[in-house]
């Protein structure tokens, strides 16, 4: 037999279990956002990383050439300044070989006048 008091019980426990359920629900509720709200910001980072990726690529390639167009131009310079050293060192060599000559007929000339007088 219920009696007042268990009466009240019974139903303070009902009102407890749908408090509790409205509760449990609400949480549910906001967990699955959470994890949708997760979700989606994974998958923007996911998309902005293979996007960053992607164009650090292209400014790595890009210097990259960058790179082996001027190494390849310092490269021209120096194999040309090489050339041009080799060049001057020859020019040199046949001017003093000229110089040379000259004094060589000059000292016969003067020698020859020399004996001459």
């Amino acid at each position: 037999m219920l009696t007042k008091s268990n009466d009240d019980i019974f139903e303070n426990q009902k009102k407890l279990a749908v408090e509790s359920t409205k509760k449990i629900t609400h949480v549910d509720a906001k967990i699955d956002k959470f994890v949708a709200d997760f979700k989606e910001m994974t998958s923007n980072m996911k998309n902005f990383m293979a996007d960053f990726q992607t164009s650090s690529n292209k400014v790595i390639e890009g210097f990259r050439s960058s790179l082996q167009y001027e190494k390849e131009a310092l490269s021209s310079i120096y194999y040309g300044l090489q050339r041009d050293n080799a060049d001057h060192h020859t020019s040199i060599a046949n001017s003093i070989l000229r110089l040379q000559t000259d004094l060589a007929h000059e000292n016969k000339i003067i020698d020859s006048l020399t004996l001459s007088t």
